[in-house]
């Protein structure tokens, strides 16, 4: 029998379509992992940030922060920028302006696929504040819509740049220990001054509610 001709072209396409098709995997994307952190008063770090997300904060922070930025420098390989004022610390007038920035600085990060995988006290100075670490991917994260809850005072609670269904849902939360309801700033601030007794703060009746 002539072997060539009982294996044609059509029984040679026949054996073909029965075999697994091939597809070239895609190569695997490691996440990358970058750190900011908030230093003494007054100061924020980057470390091991891609510059294309150093120049996004950079402008976040030119932008928002109203008394500007004091210096920019390298502090061990990590991007430092000492804004001016106190913005860490301060309760006064940019208490609220300094949570605007950061709600601004972390709504960046994961408009850029960074997203928040932890914030914790690594060096226990108590002039340094919390470490924020991100983690990126190859894909966006969808959109969101970010706001800050703040304690100021203790006894008042303060949301900022919340939607209206936040602040209803927390107006039916705090309905029965509500001493004062209003705008601090006009669609910005919305601030509850609640009935606390004075061994009690806010916080630890946020906290208690929470265990329960």
């Amino acid at each position: 029998m002539d072997v060539k001709s009982a294996a044609g072209p059509s029984s040679l396409q026949h054996v073909a379509d029965q075999l697994p098709a091939y597809s070239e995997q895609a190569p695997i994307v490691k996440p990358l992992y970058t750190c900011m952190t908030l230093n003494k008063t007054d100061t924020l770090r980057l470390i091991n940030c891609p510059p294309p997300t150093v120049s996004a904060i950079r402008d976040v922070i030119l932008a928002r922060w109203p008394k500007g930025l004091q210096k920019e420098k390298e502090y061990h390989g990590a991007l430092e920028f000492q804004l001016r004022g106190l913005p860490w610390v301060d309760q006064g007038s940019n208490s609220v302006p300094a949570r605007q920035l950061m709600l601004s600085i972390l709504a960046t990060f994961y408009q850029l696929g960074w997203t928040l995988v932890a914030s914790t006290d690594i060096t226990k100075k108590q002039e340094d504040k919390d470490s924020l670490f991100f983690r990126t991917g190859h894909s966006l994260p969808p959109k969101a819509q970010f706001f800050a809850i703040s304690f100021n005072e203790g006894d008042k609670l303060r949301l900022i740049e919340a939607p209206a269904e936040i602040i209803k849902a927390v107006q039916g939360l705090l309905v029965d220990k509500t001493q004062k309801a209003e705008w601090k700033v006009d669609n910005v601030v919305y601030q509850f001054k609640v009935w606390v007794s004075s061994t009690r703060s806010l916080a630890s009746l946020s906290h208690a509610r929470h265990k329960s």
